[in-house]
């Protein structure tokens, strides 16, 4: 009898070994990566709570961050058409299973099986009618938006007075991505997947309960469907309130900040919409620029916007053609530069 090779088993731990070490490497890449900046935003605590059971997906919102930026104007125009074909996608699917989950509780001997076969289908039902609510909604709003400032605004909370605690790259940026927004774009894929999974599994459990019982519908059927239907509906409508009211919240920080109720009032325009007009004009030669000289030009006016935002933050009074800090030409700002015309 031939005996194993040593040598070859010993290649085989090594292998082993090395894909252990590997795997852990990569976990604590992913525990590491993004950490100062979920400690920065949201709290060392809260941030890993949030993100490690699945409340929040920071890794998102630290992208739209930096998206909402550095992304030229082609590539937010870009983003908005295909979320919108992602809005339009996720309510044919969701439309689909909504049918097919109510068709599903018109199956025979669904009446004899367990409630919970029942309720999950019905559940499924309600959850893609709201997934198909949820991405209608969003798809409107996105497509109401006219030009690439608009989609910006919209997806940020405004500007961020603790911007120069960020670490690199996210330091020095203009606008702070809003995570309610961040959320409330996931809702229709969320409700989506939980439509899918409740149809599966309450079609597993009529397949099962239609196979190993043959009882009678016990009279608190109805009752039970109807309260587990009321608390998956409630749950859902109060998180996509939640969400709502997050957004609420950071659009009216914007249009503060931004001053866009006087823009849509008046037709006037702000000097920080024109400002922002300059940011991503900034970007776009940074990023497009073989020149040295275009773009040390491009990074002195990037730190003429960001004076300019650091003085008038907060500020509604910042109207077209007109700055707070004219009379002060020459006088330091908070960070110790001067100030200048922008």
């Amino acid at each position: 009898m031939r005996k194993p090779s040593i040598g070859l088993s010993f290649a085989t731990l090594i292998t082993i070994i090395a894909k252990i070490i590997d795997f852990a490497d990569a976990l604590g890449r992913k525990f590491t990566e993004g950490r100062e900046y979920r400690r920065i935003r949201f709290g060392s605590i809260r941030g890993e709570i949030w993100y490690w059971l699945g409340l929040l997906n920071t890794e998102e919102v630290q992208r739209v961050h930096f998206n909402i930026n550095l992304w030229s104007k082609e590539e937010v125009c870009a983003w908005k058409d295909a979320y919108v074909s992602r809005c339009s996608a996720i309510c044919v699917a969701a439309a689909i299973f909504a049918s097919i989950g109510q068709s599903a509780l018109g199956l025979d001997g669904m009446r004899e099986t367990h409630w919970s076969a029942s309720a999950l289908l019905t559940a499924s039902m309600a959850l893609g009618i709201l997934a198909v609510c949820a991405a209608v909604s969003l798809q409107n709003s996105v497509t109401g938006l006219s030009n690439h400032k608009d989609i910006r605004l919209w997806l940020s909370k405004g500007l961020s007075k603790d911007y120069y605690e960020y670490p690199e790259p996210y330091k020095g940026l203009l606008l702070e991505s809003s995570a309610s927004t961040v959320k409330l774009m996931e809702a229709p894929q969320l409700l989506l997947n939980l439509s899918v999974a409740m149809y599966f599994l309450g079609f597993g459990l009529y397949l099962l309960y239609a196979w190993i019982w043959a009882v009678e519908e016990p009279t608190v059927n109805f009752r039970n469907n109807f309260i587990f239907y009321v608390c998956v509906s409630g749950a859902v409508i109060a998180y996509i309130a939640f969400l709502w009211s997050g957004r609420i919240l950071d659009q009216d920080k914007v249009n503060l900040q931004f001053n866009l109720k006087r823009r849509f009032d008046t037709g006037a325009t702000d000097k920080k919409m024109d400002m922002l007009e300059k940011w991503s004009e900034i970007v776009e030669v940074l990023t497009t620029s073989r020149s040295e000289f275009e773009k040390a030009e491009a990074r002195r006016g990037m730190d003429e916007v960001l004076s300019f935002m650091r003085y008038n933050f907060d500020s509604p009074n910042t109207k077209d053609g007109y700055e707070p800090n004219q009379s002060r030409q020459g006088s330091p700002d908070a960070t110790g530069n001067e100030l200048t015309e922008s």
